[in-house]
């Protein structure tokens, strides 16, 4: 309908039942000429060539009407048009009983507002005689089929304009230029500009600009701008702007900003600004603000801010922000703030904030904050604050509060709070606060607190509180409270409190079950306390003699 609306002065030169549409009679094909332009403002009028087909025409005193039905030519001046006498109802109501062909008079050329049917006559300076607008109008509310308005077929029904005629719908919903445009399917519903507007199939539902614009399947669902804008496929759930944009798979539910927004895969669940974006593959489930964003393989499981975010591999879990960020890999476990952010291997574990952070390999298991923090290594264990945190290496167990805290090598143990705190060597075993804490050569065992505190040299061992504390040397061995505390000599053996305290020699033995320091600063030599005297009288005291070949001792 043009604004304001037309309403032209013209008159009907020449009136004949147009032979084109025969056997019906109801069709005239006329001649009419331009009598005034219709003026208004800003020096604008309508002429001739405004005149269009759908528009009406009346040069009748008693109501009669006709709809302009085609246009053969035109000018600014002239129309040759074919009118219809629609329904017959101007050959109805004549009352001259002479048929319904128009009066060559001069009349009006007018539009109809298609929401009320009723004719806009708002330019007739020149009426017929004094009923001519209310004959006409008279006309329309008795008869507003006429004017192009539908029926309703029940309750609930609605008006729907399908780019040539206003239809009634009851079945399908389409509000929004071109929404349902194209082949809408059954109970399809379609709001918005250009929703559903090609190939909507049935029981589909399209809301916002452009949601489900192209080939949206059965029952699928897209809500928001550009939702599900391409062959968003059956029951799949878009809601967003841009969520699940460009073929969503069954049952793929995408919700958020971009969410799921490029080849989402059947089943896969993406929630958030950006979650799921890009290539979500099959049972992926991403949650939270660019979780699982990019290339999220099939069974993933990413929940938080940045979860996932990036090639995450299929059946790994990444909870919390920035977890699992970028290429985690199948079946890894990452759950904290920051756990496992950058290259966890195949089936590693990190959980704790920071917890395996920056590339954890297949199979390390790292738990607590910042537990096997950096680099640790294939099926190493890191368990507590700080546990493993700085290069892990291969099948090593740190267990406690900064347990093989740095560098600690392969196949070692580390159990108790800053137990093998740096560079813990590979087969070695330290269990105990601090124990082995610093320097722990391969293959050497402490074992309580503060054993093997510093250097302690390969295959040595010490047991006790504060045994081989400082530089116990090779093979030597200590056991007791301080045994062998300090630079304890290869080979060498201390067994008791403060045995072999300080500096006990190479390949000597120490044995103390006193309660004060026992020494022992000779080379190949035994030192024994206590040894109960014979005294007087005493008979079953013997000698007792040394073996120099095979290192026996016994009695005379």
């Amino acid at each position: 309908m043009l604004n304001p609306p037309l309403c032209l002065n013209i008159r009907i030169t020449s009136s004949a039942v147009d032979t084109f549409y025969l056997p019906s009679n109801d069709y005239y094909l006329c001649s009419m000429t331009l009598v005034i332009a219709q003026a208004y403002s800003g020096n604008r009028s309508y002429n001739c060539s405004n005149i269009a087909v759908g528009m009406w025409v009346s040069t009748s005193t008693n109501g009669n009407v006709y709809r302009i039905k085609r246009i053969t030519s035109q000018t600014a001046n002239t129309v040759t048009c074919t009118l219809e006498d629609v329904n017959s109802s101007s050959k109805t109501i004549n009352t001259n009983f002479v048929g319904g062909k128009p009066s060559t008079l001069s009349g009006y050329v007018f539009e109809v507002n298609p929401l009320t049917g009723l004719p806009a006559l708002t330019n007739v300076t020149s009426p017929l005689n004094s009923t001519f607008t209310d004959s006409i109008i008279g006309r329309f509310i008795y008869d507003q089929q006429a004017s192009g308005l539908p029926a309703a077929t029940g309750h609930g029904s609605y008006l729907m304009y399908n780019s040539t005629n206003w239809t009634v719908q009851d079945a399908n919903v389409s509000i929004g230029l071109d929404a349902g445009k194209v082949s809408q399917g059954i109970y399809g519903v379609a709001l918005g500009y250009q929703a559903g507007s090609n190939g909507q199939n049935g029981s589909a539902v399209a809301i916002g600009n452009s949601a489900g614009y192209d080939l949206q399947q059965q029952s699928a669902v897209a809500i928001g701008s550009s939702a599900g804008y391409y062959a968003q496929r059956p029951d799949a759930v878009a809601i967003g702007n841009q969520a699940g944009k460009t073929e969503q798979q069954s049952n793929a539910i995408a919700i958020g900003n971009n969410a799921g927004f490029y080849g989402q895969r059947p089943g896969s669940i993406a929630i958030g600004y950006y979650s799921g974006r890009n290539d979500q593959k099959e049972t992926a489930v991403a949650i939270g603000i660019a979780a699982g964003n990019s290339n999220q393989n099939p069974s993933a499981i990413a929940i938080g801010n940045t979860a996932g975010n990036f090639n995450q591999k299929s059946s790994a879990i990444a909870i919390g922000t920035l977890a699992g960020k970028s290429s985690q890999q199948d079946s890894a476990v990452a759950i904290g703030f920051n756990a496992a952010c950058s290259n966890q291997g195949p089936h590693a574990v990190a959980i704790g904030t920071n917890a395996g952070i920056n590339t954890q390999l297949t199979g390390a298991v790292a738990i607590g904050n910042s537990a096997g923090r950096d680099n640790q290594q294939p099926n190493a264990v890191a368990i507590g604050v700080n546990a493993g945190l700085i290069n892990q290496n291969d099948s090593a167990v740190a267990i406690g509060l900064s347990a093989g805290n740095n560098n600690q090598q392969i196949s070692a143990v580390a159990i108790g709070n800053s137990a093998a705190y740096t560079s813990q060597q590979e087969n070695s075993v330290a269990i105990g606060y601090s124990a082995g804490y610093c320097n722990q050569q391969s293959n050497a065992v402490s074992i309580g607190i503060g054993t093997g505190y510093s250097n302690q040299q390969p295959y040595a061992v010490a047991i006790g509180n504060s045994a081989g504390s400082n530089t116990q040397k090779s093979n030597a061995i200590a056991i007791g409270n301080q045994a062998g505390f300090d630079s304890q000599g290869a080979y060498s053996i201390a067994l008791g409190y403060s045995a072999g305290l300080t500096s006990q020699a190479t390949e000597s033995i120490v044995i103390n079950g006193t309660s004060s320091n026992l020494e022992n600063t000779e080379t190949g030599s035994t030192c024994i306390k206590p040894i109960r005297s014979g005294g007087a009288g005493v008979t079953s005291c013997v000698p007792l003699y040394y073996d120099i070949y095979t290192g026996e001792i016994r009695s005379a």
